[in-house]
């Protein structure tokens, strides 16, 4: 978008520009990547960003902050998105119920159990964003799926969290769980590094 990225290539084309104009040398050489994938991911670019971020000084990654004051951001939250999918079996919900295993009903503990690992005072979230099931309202819904977003501020919350999800099970005999997914973004965390980076840049 224009906000997002747009911007933020501007200020660096200016940034270089000045650089040359004003036959100024920087203590670092520059080195510039740009990458068109980043909302799906990095799928593409995550190898090649790697291997950069191990021979450089120092980062800065150029899209503008919310807001007005144009602050840095020296952490983020880590991301990760799970995809579970519950399978029961179906029966006629009138002539024979007790056939069945309903995957929407131990979805709905299922829920209640990622609703429970939300420590929203730690910085933990764990949201149920999307249900989708069943088949017509006269048949015991045979499945169920759900997809979860989770947001963790410390990349030691990652396997906790991960493998509390993971340890879920269903509360309705019969019915089996399939837990696809997990944190696919770590957290940056505020370290004294960053900071020291951070009054860096703030001076200058």
């Amino acid at each position: 978008g224009v906000y997002d990225m747009k911007a933020g290539l501007t200020q660096m084309i200016f940034a270089l520009r000045a650089l040359a104009e004003c036959g100024l040398e920087p203590a670092v050489a520059p080195l510039l990547f740009i990458t068109t994938d980043e909302e799906l991911g990095s799928d593409e670019s995550r190898t090649r960003i790697c291997q950069l971020a191990a021979q450089v000084e120092r980062v800065f990654v150029l899209e503008p902050s919310l807001g007005s004051k144009g602050k840095l951001k020296t952490m983020r939250k880590g991301v990760g998105n799970f995809h579970i999918t519950a399978y029961g079996w179906a029966a006629h919900a009138g002539l024979d119920p007790d056939r069945g295993a309903s995957a929407i009903v131990a979805m709905s503990n299922v829920i209640q159990q990622l609703a429970g690992l939300n420590d929203l005072e730690a910085g933990i979230s764990v949201n149920v964003g999307t249900v989708e099931g069943g088949e017509r309202p006269n048949v015991v819904a045979p499945e169920c799926k759900i997809e979860v977003d989770v947001r963790i501020p410390r990349v030691a919350d990652a396997r906790p969290l991960e493998r509390a999800i993971r340890d879920i099970k269903p509360n309705v005999p019969i019915v089996v769980l399939d837990i696809d997914g997990g944190i696919n973004r770590l957290p940056m965390e505020r370290t004294p590094r960053n900071q020291k980076l951070w009054y860096t840049a703030q001076r200058l």
